[in-house]
């Protein structure tokens, strides 16, 4: 029973440290941070995540595309949404 206590006690401690690195951690990223702006008429890259074990674009696994395009910017709506051009990507002429 004793034994358990100080256990329980020293997780308790551990979890508080972690919880303060990790709120240190993320003030210094956010300090660090900056938002990217996008402008109309400028080429980006679409970022793709096929789900495991599926194939994309024909290639399978570590291999294939983590990004495609490049696609031209066509509208900014907000600073984080944007529409892009729906033309074939630069990527074995996969389509959109």
């Amino acid at each position: 029973p004793e034994l358990i206590e100080i256990t329980n006690e020293k997780v308790v401690v551990a979890k508080e440290k972690l919880r303060e690195a990790r709120s240190r951690q993320k003030s210094y990223a956010d300090k660090h941070r900056r938002d990217l702006e996008f402008q109309v008429g400028e080429r980006v890259f679409l970022k793709v995540s096929p789900f495991r074990g599926v194939k994309h674009f024909g290639i399978k696994g570590k291999l294939s595309p983590r990004f495609i395009g490049p696609f031209e910017i066509l509208n900014v709506l907000e600073s984080h949404l944007i529409s892009i051009s729906r033309t074939k990507s630069s990527y074995r002429g996969e389509e959109l």
